[in-house]
């Protein structure tokens, strides 16, 4: 239990350090929430709201796993105690490969709703849901 709770305070330590910047790349390349116009007034000020923070969160849980999957398969062979525990293992495949395929199906999502053919829709809810079952 330390490891992981260690391993979230890195995870969210480096994703406030690299918040700001992220919100100002987003920004630079317009990277935001595009609203219809058939869509009540109360939404339009959403217009603009920056899409795609989801990959500060995902990016760096993924690479601190894989670094610690690393380091407990390659350092193995370095004497170091750990009372016996295995920091990363193989277990951890099938909740990583689901979170990364949420994460994909979520950044084509956010693409579609900013530059995509339905601009301010991203995909379909059938379609999404379908996607959704089969990585889960």
């Amino acid at each position: 239990m330390g490891t992981t709770l260690f391993m979230g305070a890195i995870t969210f330590l480096i994703t406030v350090m690299l918040g700001h910047p992220w919100m100002r790349l987003l920004k630079h390349y317009r990277i935001g929430k595009q609203i219809r116009s058939e869509e009540p007034s109360s939404n339009q000020a959403k217009m603009g709201t920056l899409t795609m923070g989801g990959v500060l969160i995902v990016v760096p849980t993924v690479v601190l796993i894989l670094v610690m999957y690393a380091y407990t398969r390659l350092a193995a062979r370095i004497p170091v105690d750990f009372g016996g525990v295995v920091l990363v293992g193989r277990s951890l495949a099938v909740p990583i490969g689901v979170l990364v395929g949420f994460a994909v199906l979520g950044a084509i999502d956010d693409y579609m709703g900013v530059r995509g053919v339905r601009r301010g829709e991203g995909m379909r809810g059938r379609s999404k849901a379908v996607i959704q079952l089969v990585i889960s």
